[in-house]
């Protein structure tokens, strides 16, 4: 697995503009990849995605997605998924 985004803390402010989120920014805790660097490693290959969360009260959610990949920065990099499988809801799709 890849980690393309962790929050552990309210160190790193997310509220960033969108050159920012094509770039990346973060820590070693507290990261985004970044949008160029999802695409050059989603467009050629398959790849699934996973997202895992914990509420306030810890408990742990995730949800999985059979293929993802990102469409090309003149595409503003729109999101592609596959079907769904977990315990968190299908909000994206």
């Amino acid at each position: 697995w890849i980690i393309i985004q962790q929050r552990m803390d309210t160190s790193v402010s997310f509220n960033k503009n969108f050159p920012t989120y094509e770039a990346g920014f973060g820590d070693q805790v507290n990261f985004w990849i970044g949008l160029t660097t999802i695409y050059e490693i989603t467009k050629n290959q398959n790849y699934k995605i996973r997202f895992e969360m914990q509420n306030s009260i810890n408990n742990w959610y995730s949800a999985e997605y059979s293929f993802f990949y990102l469409d090309p920065p003149s595409s503003q990099y729109i999101l592609r998924l596959g079907s769904y499988v977990g315990d968190a809801g299908d909000a994206i799709n």
